[in-house]
């Protein structure tokens, strides 16, 4: 991904949580490894005025629960093979907005690359 990809992801999602009601001073939570979308989603959140809740990947539902009631967040960007920890307590939290990502969304770009690199190194 080079600087201004990034740059227009940034910006896609800084509007994409505009159109979701995010304003200023509000508070959204990443529940994800580091990864890509970490990058994206703090950089959108400061971009979008909001204010970023990072997460512990390793939280189970009882610590998430807290922390999301503990920082008044009312959005959440989670992992998808994280998400089931959220499904345990969505209905006993005050989310407005959750937003799923996937690892795989980024992985298509990346492993021609790889591919590539295995290719020239068995040569």
């Amino acid at each position: 991904m080079t600087y201004k990809e990034l740059d227009e992801a940034i910006n896609r999602f800084a509007a994409g949580l505009a159109r979701l009601g995010v304003k200023r001073g509000d508070r959204v939570a990443l529940f994800m490894h580091n990864c890509i979308q970490f990058v994206i989603c703090t950089y959108g959140i400061f971009r979008a005025g909001g204010i970023v809740v990072p997460l512990n990947a390793m939280f189970k539902h009882a610590e998430l629960e807290y922390e999301l009631n503990d920082s008044g967040a009312e959005t959440i960007v989670v992992l998808d093979s994280l998400y089931p920890e959220v499904g345990k307590i969505e209905k006993r939290i005050a989310l407005k907005n959750v937003i799923v990502t996937s690892l795989w969304d980024y992985v298509t770009e990346i492993l021609p690359c790889l591919y590539l690199e295995r290719w020239s190194n068995l040569r």
